[in-house]
């Protein structure tokens, strides 16, 4: 193309095509700059790609970088290792470095930030200086992924499925369908449930002894962990004794009385169960 590679000296193994293409170029090596003004401004910056017109046209020094599409990577100086892949990519970055940003537009704003990964079309388009960041987008304002390597945290956007196809994660901001553990030192939990269950009103619990009851709850397995509560104040000297599953889709809870007088239990009771596999 007229004027590529106009002012090289020394600079060798590199693929200069299109109008001012690698124009400033004087000792950079191993470049390859495709597209009218593509890597013109670049003097010593080596090991570059940049293929579109207006790629990387201001880089100077940096190297390593790859720029593909219509002024990706444009404003580009001095930042190393980056990767910037659609039109106007990364365009205002100008120091950054360690940057992979992949959509149109995508990081379009970003000068200065480094180790970041931006994908998506227009992902943080508008956003300024940023380091260190994971973005998922597919608009400019419609991040479904956020993430902070520096603090190692990771936000999804309203509501994560883990195995559980499409149409059966609800209303739910996490759905899990498989085994979970919490903690260094935490066992493998199967299912959590919970679940609401009623005893009639106008029982009895005789002085000095205790009343078993047994209710159902779809999904209780053997050897799972029963939490119960109920939804009204007991009478003083009623105490809960203990609560397990008794055999699939079943649980028992004893209510014992600790005092010298029988306790009528006046209301029905709610009783909240939350049952741990």
């Amino acid at each position: 193309g007229s004027e590529a590679g106009y002012l090289n000296e020394g600079g060798i193994g590199n693929l200069f095509l299109g109008f001012k293409a690698g124009y400033a170029n004087i000792s950079g090596n191993s470049n390859i700059f495709l597209g009218n003004l593509s890597g013109s401004s670049n003097s010593s910056g080596a090991n570059n790609v940049f293929i579109g017109s207006r790629s990387g046209e201001n880089n100077q020094i940096s190297g390593n970088n790859v720029f593909l599409g219509l002024a990706s990577g444009a404003n580009h100086e001095s930042g190393n290792d980056n990767v910037f892949i659609g039109m106007a990519a990364g365009g205002a970055n100008i120091t950054g470095s360690n940057n992979v940003i992949l959509g149109n537009r995508s990081g379009e704003n970003i000068e200065t930030g480094s180790n970041n990964v931006i994908i998506g079309y227009e992902a943080v388009r508008s956003s300024g200086n940023m380091d260190n960041k994971l973005i998922i987008a597919n608009s400019e304002s419609k991040n479904l992924i956020y993430g902070d390597f520096a603090n190692e945290q990771v936000i999804i956007n309203k509501q994560l499925g883990i195995n559980v196809a499409t149409n059966l994660i609800g209303t739910y901001a996490l759905n899990v369908n498989g085994t979970m553990k919490f903690g260094p030192n935490g066992k493998t939990i199967n299912n959590i449930i919970k679940a609401q269950v009623t005893t009639v009103a106008g029982d009895v619990v005789p002085a000095g002894t205790s009343n078993t009851y047994t209710l159902s709850v779809e999904g209780a397995a053997l050897g799972s962990s029963v939490m119960i509560s109920p939804s009204v104040e007991l009478e003083d000297g009623l105490v809960i004794s203990y609560a397990r599953v008794v055999s699939a889709g079943y649980i028992e809870f004893k209510l014992r009385n600790v005092t010298n007088a029988d306790i009528l239990i006046t209301p029905s009771v709610n009783w909240y169960v939350t049952i741990v596999e």
